[in-house]
């Protein structure tokens, strides 16, 4: 009897048998894997543009003059993200971040842009804080030396640029930090390095036109004189400090008919004539919270002899302290000098 076929085609079904029982095994397994943990689909990424706008804690931007030369160093902190947000027009924001963009300005985060799912800060620092990054790269951003850093996952980048040499003033902010954020749901593929430089060249060029280098301070804070006229259509609102201290003195001597030499501007925003025989000064900051019951050629003003305090702009926390110690002034004649003062200090 030949048995050599049979053995033959029973060791066949035998393998058939035993790839059917694998399969059915394991597709059973798959099968109660999926019953038991279903497949878990990931968020989308938001569609719509935040809202309520702007986020608590910030404010809108305001149209605000863009400063010149090394001028941004010197910006106050009530003005400087107004700036960095206002350097670019809003159609190129949405042009460069690829859709509809909101704006707003943080205390802490400085000028905030967002798309949909996009998220840009930028900020002016003096460079003892700024934000380390991963894969560091030396690169040139509106032509200042740069740094450039790339998050490990590929979500998040920022560029630092030195807008001022190393010699930089201690009181300047001389460093500008953009960062750009990617949703994390988000998919599209975004090259964010190059992102920030792409905006960062934009916003150098835009605060960085050809102007004046910041002045030499003394030991008493004071700079050298300059005569600077007001600066038309803004006077000095959202002026950087020293363009503040050089129109008020300006003003002042122009106001007391007396020599500009007379008088000290000082890098915070200040300016006071130099002999005791006059005590007239002027300061612009936003240092407090006032009622302002009077008005000054229209503006929301306090007077208190012998000193004049005016809000310069309704959005704006700036204001200006006038004062005229010696040879003591009525009320009236006070007044009247401080209104003298108004249009100039606007830049009208």
């Amino acid at each position: 009897m030949n048995t050599r076929g049979n053995s033959t085609r029973t060791a066949a079904l035998i393998v058939v048998a035993v790839l059917a029982f694998v399969t059915l095994l394991g597709g059973g397994a798959w099968l109660a894997w999926r019953i038991v943990f279903p497949p878990v689909s990931l968020p989308a990424p938001p569609t719509t543009l935040p809202s309520p706008w702007p986020e608590q804690g910030a404010e809108a931007v305001r149209a605000v003059p863009m400063p010149t030369g090394e001028m941004v160093a010197a910006l106050p902190d009530y003005t400087a993200s107004h700036v960095l947000c206002s350097s670019l027009p809003e159609p190129t924001w949405a042009k460069l971040l690829g859709g509809p963009v909101l704006r707003e300005v943080n205390v802490i985060f400085g000028c905030q842009v967002v798309t949909t799912t996009l998220r840009v800060s930028a900020k002016l620092g003096d460079g003892t804080l700024v934000r380390s990054g991963e894969a560091p790269e030396q690169v040139t951003v509106g032509g200042r030396p740069a740094t450039s850093y790339q998050s490990r996952y590929g979500k998040d980048a920022s560029v630092v640029v030195r807008l001022l040499g190393p010699s930089a003033p201690s009181w300047s902010k001389p460093v500008l930090e953009i960062s750009v954020s990617q949703d994390t749901w988000d998919q599209t593929a975004r090259d964010l390095r190059a992102l920030a430089q792409n905006l960062g060249d934009g916003i150098v060029n835009a605060v960085t036109a050809p102007g004046p280098a910041l002045p030499q301070v003394s030991y008493d804070d004071s700079i050298p004189p300059r005569t600077v006229g007001p600066t038309p259509g803004s006077g000095i609102v959202d002026a950087s400090t020293p363009m503040i201290a050089w129109q008020l003195c300006s003003l002042l001597a122009q106001s007391t008919q007396r020599p500009l030499t007379e008088f000290v501007p000082k890098q915070g925003g200040k300016c006071e004539h130099r002999e005791d025989d006059l005590g007239v000064q002027a300061s612009s900051d936003d240092c407090c919270t006032r009622d302002f019951p009077d008005r000054i050629r229209g503006r929301p003003a306090l007077v208190d002899n012998p000193r004049v305090v005016i809000r310069l702009g309704d959005a704006s926390p700036q204001q200006v302290e006038l004062a005229w110690t010696s040879p003591r002034k009525s009320d009236e004649e006070l007044r009247a000098w401080a209104e003298s003062m108004v249009s100039g200090l606007l830049g009208r």
